[in-house]
């Protein structure tokens, strides 16, 4: 299974990037994550955030993978425990294909990005730094993996 992560921004800090690739390295090896980032730059002339969001979808929409299952992650999305994750990949890998996770800007993602989207889900209702959702991302799908082959990382 190729699982892709898009997301909106600059580059991210070493150490985030560092401990991100940890935990993909403890993937099986029949599961690959890829991280695709957009460099789109707010412009400095008086375009609105809306603009600003509809230009980061355009540069999204570039990089979905074709024949991928599109998860949003967006406050609005659906809360999910480890478990309640770990059956939602479950899923996903029964089905087939790719899947594509997108990660939006300050401002969250354009409705056109949440409209594609097959599943919009929510980390938490706290607020992250946008730099470490990648991170908490792939130790999530490295939990979810650990708790679908019956592993000791989830106890």
């Amino acid at each position: 299974m190729n699982i892709t992560i898009i997301s909106v921004g600059k580059k991210r800090a070493v150490e985030y990037v560092r401990l991100e690739s940890d935990y993909i390295k403890r993937l099986p090896s029949h599961i690959r994550i890829l991280e695709k980032r957009t460099r789109h730059e707010r412009s400095a002339s008086r375009s609105t955030v809306e603009q600003d969001m509809e230009k980061e979808a355009l540069a999204i929409e570039k990089l979905i993978p074709s024949n991928s299952y599109v998860c949003a992650l967006d406050r609005s999305g659906t809360q999910l425990t480890s478990i309640g994750f770990s059956k939602f990949l479950n899923r996903r890998f029964q089905s087939g294909g790719g899947l594509c996770f997108i990660i939006g800007g300050a401002s969250g993602l354009h409705s056109s990005i949440l409209e594609r989207s097959g599943t919009v889900i929510s980390l938490s209702k706290m607020t992250f730094p946008h730099d470490m959702v990648p991170l908490i991302l792939a130790e999530q799908v490295y939990r979810a993996v650990s708790i679908l082959q019956g592993g000791q990382y989830h106890k």
